[in-house]
């Protein structure tokens, strides 16, 4: 079971309230960074002893979670705390490690999180940072830490992923 493999020893992924997104465009290619509220994954390629990005969030009964990554979902948490694990599925995948960006909100307590959800954009990820810039423009790929080049073709290919194996596990 997902329990098994993402537990509490994996990160609580910590939200970022929308008024205190980072809207700096050089933020896109710093991993360290938060822009409009994701976190950056890797997905390693065969790497042993490194898993796919796995968090935990609290409190999420009777609230919806809104996903955003290459793929953009919001429904309704079954439980109090809400697994998410990471998985690549494609070409990118088979042939280095695959560096993405995601982003979990929880709807507010008080709020119906049928309606929440349908108000939500859905449009504001880290790429739509570079709208200001004119379209030849290209910002500095990511390069997180390694020792090997994989993160620069990784940053190449990062359009072809899909997260199609996001897997929510629910504990009560």
């Amino acid at each position: 079971s997902l329990a098994a493999v993402c537990t509490t020893s994996n990160p609580a992924y910590i939200q970022v309230q929308d008024s205190q997104y980072n809207r700096n465009v050089s933020c896109i290619s710093d991993t360290s960074c938060r822009p409009l509220g994701f976190l950056h994954g890797i997905l390693h390629y065969q790497v042993n002893g490194k898993n796919n990005p796995c968090v935990w969030v609290d409190n999420a009964d009777g609230r919806a979670i809104e996903v955003m990554g290459t793929i953009n979902e919001c429904k309704m948490a079954a439980g109090k705390r809400v697994y998410f694990k990471f998985f690549c599925e494609g070409q990118s995948c088979e042939t280095t490690d695959v560096n993405f960006w995601f982003r979990l909100t929880l709807s507010p307590s008080n709020t119906d999180p049928e309606n929440w959800c349908f108000a939500r954009s859905g449009t504001d990820f880290p790429d739509s940072l570079l709208s200001q810039f004119p379209d030849n423009y290209t910002p500095r790929p990511i390069q997180p830490p390694t020792s090997t080049n994989s993160a620069i073709k990784a940053s190449q290919s990062i359009q072809t992923v899909i997260l199609s194996a996001l897997i929510l596990y629910f504990l009560y």
